[in-house]
């Protein structure tokens, strides 16, 4: 059995996410096909489409770096210089 190279593994890598993220976008397709032909241009359609939209604003921010970014540079520093009653209000 041979290993694989660094590009290699690399290349079947961003193969794989990117099939994933295909395969997610076209389900998200069919759903939303799905969720019009049954709840139709009504508010009831619109209400459903805000709550699809709640969790993915929270995975942005806290998933995918925007919390962190922010949080965690200023954490650190209040960490670094000691001061234990900045931390603790942070």
């Amino acid at each position: 059995m041979t290993e694989k190279t660094a590009p290699q593994s690399n290349f079947l890598s961003t193969i794989k996410v990117g099939g994933w993220t295909f395969i997610s976008r076209v389900a998200g397709l069919i759903r939303d096909i799905f969720t019009t032909n049954l709840l139709g241009a009504s508010f009831f359609h619109d209400i459903f489409v805000v709550v699809l939209k709640i969790p993915n604003v929270f995975r942005k921010l806290f998933a995918e770096g925007a919390f962190s970014q922010a949080f965690i540079p200023i954490y650190s520093e209040y960490i670094g210089r000691k001061m234990t009653r900045a931390v603790k209000i942070f």
